[in-house]
């Protein structure tokens, strides 16, 4: 029904799991790069409300690679542990993620489902 409207309808999925450290992170279903034709990303935090995830961007090169962003943790979106959402982003940005403990968690990473729609 929604491709009716001119809504996006997925073609093709891929779904992966990370850990997220206390560093900057792509959060890309295979590795660092993104689906290639990448219309959707969807984000599972799979960490107690506590392990909170912060998100930054950051722009293909050039030469077709990324840059892990230098985006200061304080300016960044931050989801808690448990949280889904989607972004709806190309393959021409990739996502970041670092893990910020909160309310007293001490974990050194998190795990999060990350499924890229084409």
């Amino acid at each position: 029904m929604s491709g009716l409207y001119g809504d996006f309808v997925a073609k093709t999925t891929q779904q992966g799991a990370i850990n997220v450290l206390k560093s900057w992170t792509p959060l890309c279903s295979s590795g660092s790069t993104p689906l290639v034709g990448r219309r959707q990303l969807r984000i599972f935090v799979r960490g107690k409300v506590g392990n909170a995830l912060g998100i930054a961007y950051a722009p293909k090169n050039a030469d077709g690679t990324f840059t892990a962003p230098t985006t200061d943790i304080r300016l960044v979106t931050i989801y808690p542990g448990g949280s889904i959402w989607v972004e709806p982003i190309s393959d021409s940005v990739n996502v970041y993620g670092y893990l910020l403990d909160k309310v007293g968690a001490t974990e050194n990473s998190v795990r999060v489902v990350v499924t890229e729609y084409r």
